[in-house]
């Protein structure tokens, strides 16, 4: 059975952290779905790689996972989610109730940016306030920040000479407009 449990509700929870703990709950089911998925030597070294992560100093704990996520930058007007860039293609290194590690080849432009997961086809689009980053080397960044909240994807808004906010760079399926 897995350690991520369908997350309880709690009265005094408000409903943006109830909507953040069931979309990183389906995130995380997603991912132990896939990993069941693959064969039994795949399925060991996912758990020897879990094993080796230290115990770290935060209050809740993350779960080691690698799946693929679009970053996009965005600035908060009035209200209203305004993309400022392209697409960032990144993986995500671990994952809790509260926050999230990345792994990816650009720096961030912003503060805020929003973080689509594609689970099973469905995005789960979700605000993260960025709280650090860290240039690994030439072509490698590392970031952690935190969940805000659960973004509608609706609204997004496109900032003048940025297209659509749905044009992925980190999906094969990708389609985009040429107009």
């Amino acid at each position: 059975m897995s350690p991520f449990k369908s997350p309880q509700r709690n009265n005094w929870q408000s409903p943006t952290a109830c909507e953040i703990a069931d979309a990183v709950w389906t995130i995380h089911r997603s991912y132990e779905l896939v990993c069941g998925l693959a064969s039994d030597d795949a399925r060991r070294e996912l758990r020897r790689r879990q094993l080796q992560c230290p115990e770290d100093r935060r209050h809740e704990p993350r779960r080691k996972l690698c799946m693929p996520v679009d970053l996009i930058p965005v600035r908060i007007v009035d209200d209203q989610l305004v993309v400022t860039g392209d697409r960032i293609a990144a993986v995500t290194h671990d994952l809790s109730g509260q926050g999230i590690g990345l792994r990816h080849d650009r720096p961030l432009s912003t503060r805020f940016f929003a973080a689509e997961f594609d689970v099973f086809g469905d995005p789960v689009l979700m605000l993260i306030d960025a709280r650090w980053t860290r240039r690994e080397d030439e072509l490698s960044y590392f970031s952690g920040g935190r969940f805000v909240m659960v973004v509608d994807p609706a609204r997004l808004i496109p900032a003048q000479g940025f297209g659509r906010p749905i044009d992925s760079d980190a999906s094969m399926n990708a389609v985009t407009d040429i107009s």
